[in-house]
């Protein structure tokens, strides 16, 4: 059998992937924080909120909702 030639020179031998830098490395793990975070968080918030923050919260809330006016304008 033929002996089959590299093309690549000996000084240029394949180098290893060079390593994640320090922002992917913190976006990575803050994502899957955040997803981890979302299927806990409106349990864990109705556990930790008082009744009356819950009732200050919501009529903020209704005064949003209430405060846009009619959406589309159709006069329905």
């Amino acid at each position: 059998m033929a002996r089959v030639e590299s093309t690549t020179p000996p000084w240029k031998a394949q180098e290893p992937p060079a390593a994640p830098s320090f922002d992917e490395q913190y976006r990575a793990h803050m994502s899957e924080l955040g997803a981890k975070g979302g299927k806990i968080g409106g349990k864990r918030r109705l556990t930790t909120l008082t009744d009356k923050r819950r009732r200050e919260i919501a009529k903020k809330a209704a005064a949003a909702r209430w405060s846009k006016g009619k959406a589309g304008g159709t006069g329905r």
